[in-house]
């Protein structure tokens, strides 16, 4: 606010008035204007009031003028220094502009912006060298290459309907200036702030050398694959063509080893039939080889019994272990379940592998299987599976540290000089490793050299809850003494009929277990045929006089003695039971003992007293005395074989040379038990065969006679070979070779089926 010119305003309005108001007193009064030095001097000081006022007001508007042009100097400054930042900004952004179209174009990608409807906006200068265009000949226009004409239609990317389409990425074959060229398209819309589209940015890269490295790669992958399935192919034909002959061989020198030979025919037999098995062997070995190294390997998910499994192990191998004067024996804990889910077939194949191989090193002693529940740490965290341990252990000739790092290497042996011992490929331990670990499981080994070795391994298995397990037998309070020299075949007895409840004794010899027997009442005496004070005949008698009268003694054999029965029974005994001892084989004739009860003659013991009966649940039941069995073979020695190994077991047997006979022999006596089918045969093979005899009983229904039992015999050992036996509706799977053992259990365990659905 501008005091003094204020106060000049107001002084000179003030003497104006006064001067106004003196005149007009005059004049009312009548009076003349005069010069009346009053009236004269308010005037006066009126104008010396506007003079000072606007002399006031002059400097006012001085100083203003000098404020703003102050002001304007310093905006003048501002602006100066914008220009001065912009034109550096403007430099640098012309320069970056260079470098990035540099960069655009020196990268080689093509690239082009355009609008919704197609019409070009942009491209760089590769874009333009590619596709040999000028820029402002495309620009404006809607750009649409030539594609190669045999490609798919191109794809085609709607982004307008909406705001966050993700980019789109594919390639294309185009026509350009060099021909046909792959490029690598990655498009993207670009929107306004309403989310509108407003342009669709592409960029394009060759990758015509990338496209050709692939298909060189895939038409290698395509060769190699053709490759490996000639390869599997040609072995599994080969193996095929060799199975079926050595089938031939090796059974015709197993019946030729039981009839009436020389010392050197025998030996001669026995070197043809241990050559042919080692051949089989080494068939086995290189088709698993093959097949994990093709990556073939796939497991089964199926019911069986880990018990049923480990008897057929030591079965299988008994012979070859009785052979070299040793005992091969197995025991499962009790609190293993019996019934499973998984691979059956591998893990015999395992068993027999490692087992197999502890019979090859060991000379003297034998071979134990042990099956335990894996420790809490083990135990898998996938739902439902229950991790088992299996331990081989031998009192061979045991592994050197350096050699146990390699042994399960491919080719690998403990002994791989030239003046080994013992032979081999050096595979089974690598495969059973593989299948061990596609198990779920580990696998390993503990030796000393000179002490025996352990192999173990652990598999994750399902427990099969579907299937009730059958209680064993009673056997608490009952005493039961094992009477062996070998350790091998008296320990696991003891183990596991102990697991039954029974007070079991193991005695090293019949003098022993004389203490005992005479100090306490004992129920069942099991005894080996080979004792320290000499052979059984000679030392039952004895054996019987510290016995209760009405107790069981059971001698212990291997199948070749089976000859010595009658002169066993004679000395004494009330029963034998052939070695290695069957878990549920065991059961059953314990069973059978406590209740008096004679099974070779199917009736109660004449000698016996009666005992109070024991249940014998889970027992098996032998299967029936001449079954009708029929056997379809084209091949005239493998079918003079399995004939041959039939009619020794007792059974009746029919054969015809192919699937069209078995038909018609089927259509003329529908009361055969049991049929054994072979794959490969002339006219109708055996999976048509199988076939047509499952739609037939399926036509007749429920008041026919019934679904035959069918199993196959063939050379063919592949997975699928077994699958499509299967399907076809088969119910068991024999392969060539044909092992007597295998063929007995396999005949058993279907006419069994057969006479309980009866």
């Amino acid at each position: 606010m501008n005091l003094p010119r204020i106060a000049a305003l107001v002084f000179g309005f003030g003497a104006a008035v006064l001067a106004v108001v003196l005149m007009a007193a005059r004049y009312a009064a009548g009076g003349e204007p005069t010069a009346d030095p009053v009236l004269v001097g308010a005037l006066a000081a009126a104008a010396v009031g506007a003079l000072l006022a606007t002399i006031f007001d002059a400097r006012q508007r001085g100083r203003l003028l000098d404020e703003q042009n102050a002001g304007l100097k310093r905006v003048a400054e501002v602006q100066k220094r914008t220009v001065d930042r912009l034109q550096i900004i403007n430099a640098e952004l012309k320069e970056n502009e260079q470098r990035y179209k540099g960069l655009v174009d020196a990268q080689g990608d093509a690239i082009l912006r355009k609008w919704p409807d197609g019409r070009l906006t942009f491209v760089n200068d590769a874009f333009c060298t590619v596709f040999g265009v000028a820029r402002e000949d495309v620009l404006g226009r809607v750009f649409r290459p030539a594609f190669h004409p045999d490609d798919p239609p191109p794809l085609l990317h709607d982004y307008a309907d909406g705001g966050d389409r993700p980019r789109a990425r594919y390639d294309q074959r185009v026509r350009t200036a060099s021909g046909w060229r792959w490029f690598a398209w990655e498009d993207y819309p670009i929107r306004g702030e309403a989310g509108q589209l407003t342009e669709i940015q592409s960029v394009g890269r060759d990758i015509t050398e990338r496209k050709e490295v692939e298909r060189t790669v895939r038409a290698a992958l395509d060769r190699a694959e053709q490759m490996s399935k000639a390869k599997s192919l040609f072995l599994a034909t080969m193996s095929h063509e060799i199975r079926t002959p050595m089938n031939g061989v090796i059974g015709m020198a197993g019946l030729l080893l039981e009839t009436a030979l020389t010392p050197d025919q025998r030996a001669y037999a026995l070197a043809v039939k241990q050559s042919g098995e080692a051949l089989v062997e080494l068939i086995n070995d290189i088709l698993d080889f093959s097949k994990i190294e093709a990556g073939g390997l796939e497991l089964a998910r199926e019911p069986f019994g880990i018990r049923a499994v480990v008897d057929q192990v030591t079965e299988l191998l008994a012979t070859r272990a009785h052979q070299k004067g040793i005992e091969i024996a197995a025991c499962v804990d009790g609190d293993v379940p019996e019934n499973m889910l998984g691979d059956e077939q591998r893990l015999r194949q395992i068993l027999l592998n490692l087992a197999g191989n502890a019979i090859k090193f060991t000379e003297t002693g034998g071979v134990t299987l042990r099956v335990s529940r894996g420790s809490p740490g083990q135990d898998p965290a996938a739902k439902g599976r229950l991790k088992l341990r299996f331990e081989i252990e031998d009192t061979g000739i045991g592994i050197p540290d350096e050699a146990r790092q390699r042994i399960f290497g491919h080719f690998e042996q403990a002994d791989s000089t030239h003046s080994r011992k013992f032979g081999g490929t050096g595979l089974g331990l690598a495969i059973s490793k593989k299948i061990v670990e596609t198990m779920g499981g580990q696998i390993g080994v503990s030796s000393a050299f000179g002490g025996g070795s352990v192999f173990w391994f652990t598999v994750a298995l399902v427990p099969n809850r579907l299937v009730d397990a059958a209680p064993p037998p009673d056997l608490s309070g009952r005493r039961i003494a094992v009477v062996s020299a070998s350790p091998i075949l008296r320990e696991p007895l003891v183990a596991r009929l102990r697991q039954s409840g029974a007070q079991a004794q193991g005695f090293a010899s019949a003098a022993e277990a004389a203490v005992s027997l005479v100090a306490a009442r004992t129920d069942i005496v099991l005894t080996d045929i080979a004792l320290p004070e000499g052979d059984a005949e000679a030392c039952l008698p004895s054996l019987r006089n510290w016995l209760p009268p009405d107790a069981a003694v059971i001698a212990l054999l291997p199948p070749a003695q089976r000859g010595r029965i009658p002169a066993l029974k004679a000395a004494g005994a009330t029963g034998y039971h052939v070695t290695p001892v069957r878990h549920f084989g065991l059961e059953r004739r314990l069973a059978a003992s406590l209740a008096g009860i004679d099974l070779d003659e199917g009736k109660p013991r004449a000698d016996a007293q009666r005992i109070t009966p024991q249940p014998a649940a889970g027992g098996r039941e032998e299967s029936r005395a001449g079954v009708q069995i029929l056997v379809a073979e084209d091949n005239e020695i493998n079918t003079l074989l399995t004939v041959s190994l039939i009619k020794r077991m007792g059974h009746a047997v029919d054969s015809v040379r192919d699937g069209a006979e078995a038909l018609g022999a089927l259509e003329s006596r529908p009361d055969y038990d049991l049929i054994l089918m072979d794959v490969h045969m002339p006219g109708v093979d055996g999976i048509e065969a199988t076939r047509r005899i499952r739609e037939g009983e399926a036509k007749r229904g429920p008041g026919g006679r019934g679904r035959v039992p069918i199993i196959a015999l063939t050379a063919s050992v592949m997975d699928e070979d077994r699958q499509k036996c299967l399907s076809a509706g088969m119910d068991d799977f024999l392969t060539k070779p044909l092992d007597p053992n295998a063929l007995t259990a396999a005949i058993a365990r279907w006419t069994k089926t057969r006479a309980r659905a009866a």
